[in-house]
């Protein structure tokens, strides 16, 4: 970990919107850096929510990890990523990617192309920002507004990978990234930039469970990470981590059979789990991985940032920088 590696924090996903600024201010009261927002469907808004976090805090950036490129229409997403950059300049960032297959079935707006779409959405949001006329259907448009806001790129399998590395200007790794999926995305995304990640920032959000002890951190994790491991979307996570084949035949199985087939320590290939000093060097293997920036998302902290993670995860980390 080096002065250059922001200290982050993620709020979380299902954090009511009321509570968003207060949550964000006292994650700036507290140290961190950058305040990261993920936006599912049918919860909060990611867009809304960033406005609310900056709107609370004077110094953090704020994340967007991640937009759905098939829902977003780029022109609208431009505008109000200009808006807000503007208003608070230097402090939003913006990850776009494909969003969770599911949901985007249950809308009618899964694309037939996928990457297409990723692919589309920031080329022309990320020329618009920057004060470039984009041609539409109808004609060519530009903001009459543009600001500078970087757009990173969420990814997971490979192909998604070699994109981001394209056309972002950083990446986005999902929550679940342990360091070996780290080290196998980082090739993948420098693969899609000529061999080179130079300039390009891999943001990981990493689960975070902390206890006075490593059994207690993985014990309030396990039960909840499995069910999450067991979704089709992670699938590309599950393969890389470098577990093996047993993993993904014992996934379907929940915690109780991934702890038959891989012992207790399955759980951190996918989280920083257990008491402070232990967190604070997975963390580190992280950044050793190749992740420029790791977002800590708490399980189970409340919303004003108290418990292990922020009074000795934290202060620790502060003080290797």
């Amino acid at each position: 970990m080096t002065a250059r590696s922001p200290l982050a924090l993620g709020l979380a996903i299902f954090e009511p919107p009321e509570r968003v600024a207060a949550a964000a201010a006292a994650a700036e009261e507290a140290g961190f850096d950058e305040v990261w927002l993920g936006e599912d469907f049918f919860d909060g808004g990611g867009i809304a929510g960033a406005a609310l976090a900056l709107g609370a805090t004077t110094r953090v950036i704020v994340g967007l990890g991640v937009l759905s490129a098939p829902v977003r229409e780029p022109a609208m997403l431009a505008m109000e990523l200009a808006t807000l950059g503007r208003a608070h300049p230097g402090r939003l960032v913006a990850g776009i990617g494909l969003g969770d297959p599911g949901p985007l079935g249950v809308i009618g707006r899964m694309p037939a192309s996928p990457l297409g779409a990723i692919r589309e959405t920031v080329t022309a949001v990320r020329a618009l920002l920057r004060g470039e006329v984009v041609m539409g259907p109808g004609g060519a448009f530009a903001l009459a507004h543009p600001a500078a806001v970087p757009i990173h790129v969420g990814a997971m399998g490979p192909r998604a990978l070699r994109l981001a590395g394209e056309v972002g200007e950083g990446t986005v790794l999902s929550t679940g990234a342990g360091p070996a999926y780290v080290e196998w995305a980082c090739r993948r995304i420098a693969e899609g930039r000529g061999g080179d990640l130079t300039g390009h920032r891999v943001t990981a959000l990493a689960f975070i469970s902390v206890g006075a002890t490593t059994g207690a951190g993985r014990d309030g994790i396990r039960a909840p990470l499995a069910g999450l491991l067991a979704r089709p979307v992670f699938g590309p996570m599950l393969r890389y981590s470098g577990l093996g084949e047993e993993a993904q035949a014992a996934v379907a199985g929940g915690a109780d059979a991934l702890d038959r087939a891989l012992g207790p320590g399955w759980v951190e290939a996918f989280a920083v789990v257990g008491d402070p000093p232990a967190c604070v060097a997975k963390i580190q293997a992280l950044h050793l991985a190749g992740a420029g920036a790791v977002v800590l998302c708490p399980w189970g902290e409340a919303p004003n940032c108290s418990g292990l993670a922020v009074d000795e995860v934290l202060p620790a980390l502060r003080r290797l920088s």
